[in-house]
């Protein structure tokens, strides 16, 4: 993971955890496509909604990234 890593992608504070946007639990892949950085705020709310989260957390990822590398 680049640069983008540091960042909450939610609230561009400093993530300091790697938050699995489909739960392993649902599910989901322990990959870089289904990780995301927050910080712990962010991460303890979007956590028991993480369906409620999970499209904004992957579009915020991918505006951050392009954001970084265009």
């Amino acid at each position: 993971m680049g640069t983008e890593a540091i960042y909450c992608v939610l609230c561009l504070d400093y993530a300091n955890s790697q938050h699995h946007i489909v739960p392993k639990s649902a599910g989901g892949l322990d990959t870089e496509d289904n990780k995301a950085p927050l910080c712990v705020e962010c991460h303890d709310m979007v956590t028991p909604e993480w369906e409620k989260w999970a499209d904004t957390i992957r579009l915020r990822k991918e505006q951050i990234r392009n954001a970084l590398y265009v």
